[in-house]
């Protein structure tokens, strides 16, 4: 009786022994494949990243936090919209974490304007226009925060247009000193870290294009861009950004094609003719011959596509098993 109670007995702990051992072994493999799977998860933002970059195929090995090494492929299914991804454990399981990138264009919120400013100056005793459009289908906006001076054109009059009057443009109040919203603003901050490091930010999917130019300044400076990045010809506008409050020098250069953001700052455009936009927090001086030629397709240009994203795309992630 007693063997049978002994024999019972060490096959009870044996039992108890193998599913303890078990469970742990299991919770073990779990812990290692949530591990893994996060490092694949986060070699796929590391390849969106990437892609933000370079357009194009391409593979790597990852590895993160002690996890197991990550092969990342990117092959290009679209040459211009469409990039698979996927990421592979060389080691353990042959699981595979796959999804397409989705290119597109975008661009900074802007005002549908000709300017906005705190107040537009011109030289004593200017007689020249210093705004035209190059559409004539409807008068072209411009928004000053200060009361306009004498020969401006005031709000719309009750029942008459800008055409009927005559007009090319309508002034509009400004309630508040405009300037770039925080989301914008530090996105562009991000865009300069990005350029210093030749690798873009985690968390940033978007990344300026070839023709925006980013000057950082300070409160008071002056600053000029490098004439050769903003002399692009009319087939080719640039977005000019510059942060920091300074004021942007954009005198004697002839003719620019593009559209000109100055947050916390204002501009100086005597001697130069601008075709696009003008948006400024502060003073723009025209001088004596500064004029904004008021270009629609510049600005759309700049709010439309000036900017690349890249997005994973909804409903193309999938694990499977290699």
């Amino acid at each position: 009786m007693v063997l049978f109670f002994c024999v019972g007995l060490a096959v009870a702990a044996q039992v108890v022994t193998g599913v303890v051992v078990c469970a742990r072994r299991g919770l073990l493999e779990e812990q290692s494949g949530r591990r893994d799977l996060g490092a694949q998860e986060l070699a796929l933002e590391s390849a969106q990243r990437r892609a933000l970059r370079e357009w194009t195929a391409t593979s790597w090995d990852e590895q993160r936090d002690g996890s197991s090494p990550v092969r990342v492929s990117m092959v290009v299914t679209d040459s211009e919209w469409l990039l698979s991804v996927c990421a592979t454990r060389p080691s353990g399981a042959p699981a595979v974490v796959a999804a397409l990138l989705e290119r597109a264009y975008d661009g900074p919120d802007l005002p549908s304007a000709a300017l906005v400013a705190e107040e537009v100056v011109w030289g004593e005793g200017r007689t020249t226009p210093w705004l035209d459009t190059v559409s004539v289908c409807a008068p072209a906006q411009v928004y000053v925060l200060r009361s306009p001076a004498s020969g401006w054109q005031d709000v719309d009059p009750p029942g008459v247009t800008a055409a009927e009057a005559g007009y090319d443009y309508w002034i509009r109040p400004l309630t508040a000193l405009w300037g770039l919203d925080e989301g914008w603003r530090d996105a562009v901050e991000s865009w300069k870290r990005s350029q210093e490091t030749a690798e873009a930010e985690p968390g940033v999917l978007a990344q300026p294009g070839e023709r925006v130019v980013l000057v950082d300044g300070r409160p008071g400076e002056t600053v000029r861009p490098n004439e050769e990045l903003i002399d692009t010809g009319p087939e080719h506008p640039v977005l000019l950004i510059v942060t920091g409050g300074a004021c942007v020098d954009l005198r004697s250069l002839g003719e620019v094609w593009g559209t000109v953001v100055a947050d916390g700052g204002g501009v100086w455009l005597e001697g130069t003719v601008l075709h696009g936009a003008l948006f400024a927090t502060h003073e723009v001086d025209l001088g004596q011959t500064g004029v904004l030629v008021y270009d629609r397709q510049i600005l759309r240009w700049a709010t439309d596509r000036s900017l690349v994203r890249v997005r994973l795309l909804p409903g193309s992630r999938e694990e499977r098993m290699e």
